[in-house]
């Protein structure tokens, strides 16, 4: 057995010394890189072992990227590039004419129909206007609406008329009574201080609402001769007035008949 043991041996120990002698080297790995026409060729600091110690950086206004997408800066042209003008915008400062007020809107369409048989193409304005409407006496000064009813109870159980305003500007004052003169107003203020009651007075306002003729934006902001005796501007028991307006105002639909 020893003798097949040794044969065994000597087969392996040559078969080793044998691959050693003739597998092959193993061989550095070059790198090759392709450069554009007219661009010299490239080598990595790496591969030279000379990198500098103060090698700069590329700053982002004129990075590699930059340099080699020309999308990237016509993108930044056009953010640095001023917004476009909508050329509409131009006419927002644009005066128009209105004439008015009219009474009624039978007297209305009788303007503008004199004005369409001129082919003129005017239309209706509705102008809303806050008017004195009588004076008001009144409680305030309460934060909830809790407090003005503890008010307001001590007040009806003592015989004084008075309620609570439910919404608006005015909301949660007391109101004591309204009154077309201020001189009753201030009987009433009077009447409730001696009951022990310390009220203030306003003076109420009551929307209305006007008609006007709005001229067509052709015409500019000066109405011509013509058009005003039309119109009866000036003339009459009650004279009607000529009004510059900006345009966009009624072009854009608000208060228009």
């Amino acid at each position: 057995m020893r003798w097949i043991f040794f044969s065994l041996f000597a087969a392996n120990l040559g078969i080793f010394l044998w691959w050693q002698a003739v597998k092959p080297q193993a061989r550095a790995v070059s790198h090759t890189y392709v450069t554009p026409a007219g661009v010299g060729p490239i080598q990595l600091l790496s591969e030279t072992g000379n990198a500098p110690a103060n090698a700069a950086t590329p700053s982002s206004a004129e990075s590699p990227q930059a340099a080699a997408d020309p999308a990237a800066v016509n993108l930044q042209d056009t953010a640095s590039a001023p917004p476009a003008v909508d050329p509409k915008s131009a006419d927002v400062r644009t005066q128009c004419v209105l004439v008015g007020p009219y009474d009624t809107n039978e007297l209305a369409q009788q303007a503008l129909q004199k004005l369409h048989a001129k082919e003129i193409k005017a239309h209706l304005y509705e102008m809303e206007l806050s008017v004195p409407g009588g004076y008001q006496v009144y409680l305030d000064g309460f934060e909830t609406r809790a407090q003005a009813k503890k008010r307001l109870d001590e007040l009806q159980a003592g015989g004084i008329d008075s309620f609570i305003v439910p919404k608006g500007e005015f909301i949660n004052t007391i109101a004591l009574g309204s009154f077309d003169q201020e001189s009753a107003a201030k009987g009433q203020q009077e009447k409730l201080a001696a009951a022990g009651v310390n009220s203030k007075v306003r003076e109420s306002k009551r929307p209305i609402l006007e008609l006007w003729v709005a001229m067509p934006q052709e015409l500019g902001d000066v109405l011509p001769d013509a058009l005003r005796q039309v119109l009866g501007v000036g003339a009459g028991e009650k004279k009607r007035e000529e009004r510059q307006i900006l345009c966009s105002t009624i072009a854009s639909g608000k208060n228009i008949l």
